[in-house]
């Protein structure tokens, strides 16, 4: 029984070794609390065992000690009895007979005393027979008495230390039986601990072997007065499954293409895991500066945009690259008044953020940026949420980077179809770079106001919004460069532009979208599609009309026409700053969204400050 239920354990704890060698790398002590049920219950097998085995031995030796003795008495009984005869039957003398009985009686009560236990009191006879001398018969009779009083002592102490050695015998059976009963128990209920502890490992293994095979889980549980090695073994097999099942939760966020929508999934994968209002990522940078790269909100007012960055040495994030440790803050606020913080953690107090908890992401032996999960609750975060954190972290750190870096080469494409196109048309980089700021600014402050925009979307206008006229490259050189206004001919093909750029853009997201199984390049096509288009319906290449044209169209419709106004070119002079505005106001009535004009109306402080930092040489 012993064995058999060893090789079970052996069985069962050599599986869930296999499958936790298979999963993580971190090890699990949970069997320890199997093996110490098991080395009691052998424990308890081995002392039941040599109870029984030792009470045999007494038994046997009691056996054959009373054995002896009751041979012994017997020869002894005998004897008297002859001896009796022989004096009953003799003469008035001692015959030869008679003392030749009386010698073996005296041999033969030595040998019975000197075998009872407790020997040194028993063999103090109460009653001493003298040797048989007697002549007359009146001397016969007296010793007669004498050798009946002897043998009645004799048998009576005999009988009463064979009594007493049979209550000792029967004391002691008594009290090894209950002991033997005691262990058996405890050996039934240790039987029982262990069969528990197997039925749980078993139940886990089954358990997490659903869950590995994308199967419905059917969870168990045991009782809370359970011994506490099977509460440990069940904490330890729950915790498994946990894991598994948030690195399956992990495993299943789609990221490629938007770094935005991957926070927006990871923020649901882990609704139950770690509370959060915010969850951002910062990405370092070889000139030493930390830029908010993106970040999913479930209020509002967001003042730590994308695109903010500081000087790494100027944060306390600083600090942390070296130790590699996560960092929990859970009263932003008193921890302000205490330090001296940086603008970002500044920005992220107005929002009403108190509770942070930071992540740094180490890939290839540097830190690359961090992962920030923040709560407007004070006193949120504890050593269980960080090490969640850092589970992630670690599991999606490259996935990050790698998104990261995608969204920068897709930026940069961008960029170079610009400097392209710089070297051949008679508007100038400052153009493009202001007329993506306007576009940001218009689409930040619009996402500030309606929450279904996606936080994402403010910086794809500003990476795409450059591309707005990249068609102008099919556009020849006599038209694109053409000093003064341009023919009727002569604009129709140059509307050709949009659809030109339209195909490019088109041709490249098909590509990245054959490979990805996403449309990243989704906003661009609609800058180049709908930045021409009015919302009266007046516009090209397609005459939309209303909420046809797409939001990210329409955002750089306003932005392209408020830039070409204060800009100067080879067939006009720049308009100043207010007259922009009012040959906008006055002058093309219907040509805009009237809810996306009032944001760029709303947005004037910031678009103001762009015209000024970034003006064209003279």
């Amino acid at each position: 029984m012993r064995l058999k239920i060893f090789a079970k354990i052996g069985m069962y704890v050599s599986n869930i070794l296999q499958l936790k060698s298979m999963l993580t790398t971190k090890k699990y002590n949970a069997e320890k609390g199997i093996f110490k049920e098991s080395i009691r219950q052998a424990r308890f097998f081995k002392l039941i065992l040599l109870v029984f085995v030792f009470s045999i031995l007494l038994l046997v030796l009691f056996r054959v000690s009373t054995t002896q003795i009751e041979n012994d008495s017997s020869a002894l009984f005998t004897t008297l009895n002859r001896v009796a005869v022989l004096i009953l039957d003799s003469t008035s003398s001692v015959s030869a007979e008679v003392y030749d009985a009386y010698e073996d009686v005296i041999e033969l009560s030595i040998a019975v005393e000197s075998k009872k236990i407790s020997a040194s009191r028993l063999l103090v006879f109460d009653h001493y027979l003298p040797e048989p001398v007697y002549t007359n018969n009146d001397e016969k009779k007296l010793y007669m008495d004498q050798f009946q009083q002897y043998a009645t002592s004799i048998k009576n102490r005999t009988y009463a230390y064979l009594h007493s050695l049979l209550v000792v015998v029967y004391v002691f059976l008594g009290f090894m039986s209950f002991l033997v009963f005691i262990l058996y128990f405890l050996y039934k209920s240790m039987n029982e601990s262990i069969n528990s502890s197997l039925a749980i490992i078993k139940d886990g293994i089954n358990m997490i072997d659903s869950r590995l095979n994308m199967e419905r889980v059917d969870t168990f549980n045991v009782p809370d007065d359970a011994p506490e090695e099977i509460l440990a073994l069940n904490h330890a097999i729950h915790r498994i499954d946990e894991d598994i099942e948030l690195d399956q939760q992990i495993d299943t966020i789609e990221s490629y293409g938007s770094i935005s929508e991957m926070l927006e999934n990871l923020a649901s994968a882990l609704d139950d895991l770690i509370p959060m209002d915010r969850i951002a990522l910062a990405f370092n940078d070889n000139d030493g500066r930390v830029t908010a790269e993106s970040a999913y909100v479930k209020y509002k007012k967001v003042w730590l945009e994308p695109g903010y960055f500081e000087l790494l040495s100027k944060t306390s994030l600083n600090m942390m690259i070296a130790t590699d440790n996560g960092r929990i803050i859970n009263d932003l606020p008193q921890y302000a008044r205490q330090n001296q913080i940086s603008e970002s953690t500044r920005l992220i107090i107005e929002e009403g953020i108190r509770s942070s908890l930071t992540i740094p992401l180490q890939s290839n032996q540097r830190c690359v940026g961090f992962l920030f999960i923040s709560s407007c609750e004070l006193n949120t975060y504890n050593q269980f949420h960080l090490k969640v954190a850092q589970r992630i972290t670690k599991r999606l750190k490259h996935r990050f980077f790698h998104e990261y870096l995608a969204q920068e080469l897709i930026a940069e494409s961008a960029n170079s179809f610009v400097g392209l196109m710089n070297e051949r048309d008679n508007e100038t980089a400052d153009h493009i770079t202001r007329m993506s700021l306007y576009s940001f600014t218009i689409a930040k402050n619009l996402s500030r106001k309606d929450f279904s925009i996606s936080p994402g979307f403010p910086r794809e206008v500003l990476w795409f919004a450059p591309l707005h006229d990249i068609g102008k490259i099919s556009v020849t050189d006599n038209i694109l460069l053409k000093k003064g206004p341009l023919t009727t001919t002569e604009f129709d093909l140059m509307k050709q532009h949009v659809n030109s750029g339209l195909k490019i853009i088109k041709r490249m997201n098909q590509r990245i979208y054959s490979i990805l199984n996403k449309s990243v390049l989704q906003t661009a096509e609609d800058i180049i599609r709908g930045h021409h288009e009015k919302y009266d319906g007046s516009g090209y290449p397609n005459g939309l009309k209303g909420r046809e044209i797409p939001l990210a169209g329409r955002i750089a419709a306003i932005a392209d026409v408020f830039d070409a106004l204060t800009s100067k070119r080879s067939y006009k002079e720049a308009f100043s700053f207010e007259k922009a505005l009012n040959i906008m106001e006055q002058e093309m009535e219907g040509h805009f969204d009237p809810y996306v004009y009032e944001c760029f109306h709303d947005s004037l402080d910031e678009v103001r400050e762009i015209f000024r930092t970034h003006q064209e040489d003279v």
